[in-house]
């Protein structure tokens, strides 16, 4: 059996050493590695600039995001979807991932979690629904999947800065010297 001690860590190593060269001894700065066989290989410390380079430059891991069929894929289904709730495990099963995973790539592709994604579907479509139509406040709520109209006043009111029915009488009022 042989022993090799790098840095005051004991490893028992019963394979046979590979016939591998060792790289040219580096500097105190060096990084230690234990080669799978038993070996302890030093890469040297002009290496962790490259190291570092790479990683700036983007080329190493990228953030998860969604192919383009995918995300075109959900963001249709909660278009098409937009009034009623939607669970997170439906549209990972669209895309063919994880709930987990969908949720951080959804994100990465978005910048919006897709519970974020689906509020904004659904204040768009009240949006276009209180121009295009004489609805009530509370047929409009219904009909983009709110619970009721004081459910759907506060969202509006938080994500677009005024309440619906501002909102509306803006939008559907003369200007003010047309008289």
């Amino acid at each position: 059996m042989k022993t090799i001690q790098p840095s005051k860590l004991e490893l028992s190593i019963e394979r046979p050493a590979c016939q591998t060269p060792l790289p040219a001894a580096a500097g105190p700065d060096g990084q230690l590695i234990i080669c799978p066989c038993g070996r302890t290989l030093q890469i040297p410390a002009c290496a962790a600039p490259v190291t570092k380079a790479v990683a700036e430059a983007g080329l190493g891991r990228n953030p998860s995001r969604l192919a383009p069929w995918q995300l075109r894929r959900v963001t249709d289904y909660i278009q098409a979807n937009v009034d009623r709730p939607l669970h997170i495990a439906e549209l990972a099963a669209l895309s063919r991932l994880s709930d987990s995973h969908f949720g951080r790539a959804f994100k990465g592709s978005t910048g919006l979690s897709p519970y974020r994604w689906h509020l904004k579907s659904r204040i768009e479509r009240a949006c276009a629904l209180m121009a295009t139509t004489d609805l009530s406040l509370a047929d409009v709520a219904y009909s983009t999947g709110f619970s009721d109209q004081s459910h759907f006043t506060r969202t509006f009111a938080k994500m677009v800065g005024v309440s619906p029915g501002i909102w509306r009488r803006a939008r559907t009022s003369p200007p003010l010297g047309a008289r």
